[in-house]
């Protein structure tokens, strides 16, 4: 077989490439096999070693390396959907493409979706907004939704923790997670990559799935900040990723919660279809320090000792702090009488024990969580008390406030929300500031703190230099500057603020980049 008769097809091996790099490779089919089509799973050789990887067409000439052969075609294959997807996503997170496809790969091989090409183009409908403090009510609202928007299609319900999917079992429905045997993942796959009508509840996993007839995707719980995955690549966040698959696959968005964002009272106010608007009403009583508690730097204050005290023994007490490191402090300073009835827990205890209900809650030092350096401290701290309301088991009681600083806590927990939401909407949109823009974070690292600022300052004017006059107004470019310890000192960031249509554009080519971060948990 003479070179220019070879059966070629084109590679992303799944491997983290920079962007800068060559993203495809070039491989011949072993004699005797069919081209495999795109998103056909396969093993080639890469350097020294074998990689997975996805087929992703047909090259257009012969390249200029010596063409190696396939090692093996697996028989799974992926969708046009998934692979437009993993585009998006590998060019906003500044992540390889194979290396982001992989991503998308079902639990098990063998497994092929029912059609290859994405449904014919459509425009979806505006997202819609449901507010409802009950989580069961909201569930029976958004099933009522679906049955209306989208009867006899596919459903995506996105979850921010593994624990909420519990609620939604039962009547036909999907449940998708990580902790799922790799048989019951393999199950989902297969109804998904069918065509199956239905409703598939999970966490990000889900989002991966080969969607043949995707029309409604729902976020539930959308405020909360564990939507967004920090831990590892490609740190995505669910509601980012709704939006690139609505755009993918023309599907409707409805933004579920039951005590509203920033992002979904802007909706609201900008006229977005709403459903219900029923949200939980944030109730909080401030407990002070004395200066006798002060004095004796008491984590728990006198006040909240006469409260446990005053307190039926069959009453469950929790304590809630910022910090971890609080807790044995915390129990050492409590009478051994009352320490059987409190439990001291942080943010942890929303997901490792959701079950639990308690009588009385106080959250000491709120002021610790507004005063870190992060502009959307104060929503959090707002999201955070209704969290806590919720494992009352009255839920129209107040939740106590432990503080030393009054002023700032009064500020921030009880304002009316009216006021409080008008105010934050505009500094936010002063400031160009989600949920006015998008933004991202972008890291750029070097072997010394001079080649650092250097790489930083040449990928700004890089990114200047691609910037559009005409979308001067509406895109932000900070930096660059160097990450608070215990970052390396080696490293730079700068920070793009705008619609995250406009602002991939300006780097996702860069060689002088190491990482993006969309929507980042931390800024500074």
């Amino acid at each position: 077989m003479t070179r220019n008769s070879q059966v070629l097809v084109t590679v992303a091996p799944d491997v983290p490439l920079t962007p800068g790099q060559l993203q495809t490779y070039t491989y011949r089919v072993p004699d005797g096999q069919d081209r495999p089509p795109a998103g056909t799973r396969v093993v080639v050789p890469f350097g020294p070693r074998s990689s997975s990887g996805t087929v992703i067409g047909v090259p257009r000439r012969l390249p200029s390396y010596r063409v190696r052969e396939l090692k093996r075609i697996i028989s799974s294959r992926l969708t046009a959907g998934q692979i437009a997807a993993a585009r998006r996503i590998a060019a906003a997170a500044h992540g390889g493409l194979g290396y982001t496809i992989r991503l998308f790969s079902p639990p098990s091989d063998g497994l092929q979706p029912r059609r290859y090409s994405l449904p014919p183009p459509s425009a979806p409908a505006p997202p819609a907004v449901l507010v409802a403090a009950d989580a069961a009510a909201r569930r029976q609202d958004i099933l009522s939704f679906a049955r209306k928007h989208a009867a006899g299609a596919q459903i995506l319900v996105l979850v921010p923790e593994i624990w909420m999917t519990a609620a939604w079992a039962g009547n036909g429905r999907h449940i998708l997670h990580s902790k799922l045997p790799r048989r019951q993942q393999t199950a989902v796959w297969q109804a998904i990559a069918s065509g199956e009508p239905g409703v598939v509840v999970g966490t990000q996993k889900a989002w991966y799935l080969p969607w043949q007839n995707l029309k409604l995707i729902v976020v539930d719980e959308e405020q909360y900040h564990t939507h967004k995955l920090f831990d590892q690549y490609p740190r995505l966040d669910n509601r980012i990723a709704a939006r690139i698959s609505a755009a993918i696959y023309g599907a409707r968005l409805l933004y579920a919660c039951g005590y509203p964002s920033l992002a979904v009272r802007r909706a609201i106010a900008e006229g977005a279809p709403v459903i219900r608007n029923a949200p939980q009403v944030l109730k909080t009583t401030l407990a002070d320090y004395t200066p006798a508690d002060r004095q004796a730097q008491r984590l728990v204050p006198e006040t909240v000792y006469r409260l446990l005290t005053a307190a039926r023994s069959s009453e469950q007490v929790l304590l809630f702090s910022n910090r971890r490191v609080a807790r044995r402090r915390i129990y050492a300073e409590l009478p051994r009488q009352l320490a059987a009835a409190v439990t001291v827990g942080t943010r942890s205890r929303f997901v490792a024990r959701p079950e639990d209900r308690f009588d009385l809650i106080v959250w000491l030092l709120p002021e610790q969580a507004l005063l870190f350096p992060d502009f959307r401290s104060y929503e959090q701290a707002r999201i955070i008390a209704t969290r806590l309301q919720s494992l009352q088991r009255n839920r129209q009681q107040a939740i106590i406030l432990a503080t030393r600083r009054p002023e700032i806590i009064r500020q921030v927990f009880q304002t009316p929300e009216n006021a409080w939401t008008d105010e934050q909407l505009a500094e936010r949109r002063s400031l160009l500031l989600p949920p006015s823009a998008d933004m991202v974070r972008l890291t750029v690292t070097a072997a010394s703190e001079k080649t650092a600022d250097q790489k930083s300052m040449h990928l700004r004017r890089e990114m200047e230099a691609r910037l559009p006059a005409a979308a001067q107004a509406t895109i932000a470019i900070f930096g660059p500057y160097a990450s608070r310890p215990p970052a390396p000192r080696t490293e730079r960031h700068l920070l793009l603020q705008g619609p995250l249509e406009q602002l991939v554009p300006l780097y996702a080519t860069s060689r002088s980049l190491f990482a993006a971060d969309v929507m980042p948990e931390k800024i500074l």
